[in-house]
């Protein structure tokens, strides 16, 4: 505590700056240590890639880490659409890249309808006559479930959403990248596609999956 006490009076003296502290920001209130939180991802400037000029889709685009993602490919300079079952979350998307200068399109799908993935990456690829970048994140919810406890329709849906949706999204969109000789895909995992949990089964066989799409 003493080490921590000491690392919180240096953050103190920087209070422009976060803490950092190994574990500093998990203290509790009761320790007396005052803490500065790590800045999101979206409150520093972005540096590093430059996509002007390239159209990047992102699935999950409506909300949460999705946002996010759509975001900072916008402010690296990418024209961004956003896929989704949501148009309303899509739809507020689209406001915010727009309002920084970039272009971007909402197209309502449902990754687990293969019919709908052939025509709406169909009729983007249509209008905007390119696809640089597919980044996958859409997923299913996560149900809390052992394997014991599993029902058999949550547990297709989110291999469904997470790796057949993938599927189809990248089948489309390489004949594109083909034809044009470049692209690059990203597939949004996690660490439990590696290590399992059993309180989400169904998440970590999905996440296992996609991995294992991703090194086909």
């Amino acid at each position: 505590q003493a080490r921590l006490r000491a690392q919180s009076k240096r953050a103190q003296a920087r209070p422009d700056r976060p803490a950092t502290g190994e574990g500093l920001h998990d203290l509790r209130r009761d320790a007396g240590v005052r803490c500065y939180r790590r800045p999101m991802a979206t409150d520093r400037p972005f540096t590093g890639l430059d996509l002007h000029g390239r159209v990047a889709v992102v699935t999950g685009g409506g909300r949460d880490l999705g946002r996010v993602i759509s975001r900072r490919l916008a402010d690296a300079g990418a024209d961004v659409v956003v896929l989704g079952r949501t148009k309303s979350s899509l739809d507020d998307t689209v406001c915010e890249i727009e309002a920084i200068g970039r272009r971007a399109w909402a197209f309502p799908c449902d990754l687990t309808d293969e019919s709908q993935v052939v025509r709406t990456f169909g009729a983007l690829i249509a209008a905007i006559g390119r696809v640089d970048v597919l980044v996958h994140n859409a997923a299913a919810p996560r149900h809390q479930a052992t394997v014991a406890e599993m029902d058999l329709a949550a547990f297709q849906e989110a291999f469904t959403v997470k790796v057949a949706g993938a599927m189809l999204c990248c089948r489309e969109v390489l004949r594109a990248m083909v034809r044009a000789g470049s692209g690059s895909i990203v597939h949004v995992s996690g660490t439990t596609g590696l290590t399992g949990l059993a309180r989400v089964s169904a998440h970590s066989v999905a996440q296992a999956g996609l991995l294992a799409l991703t090194q086909s």
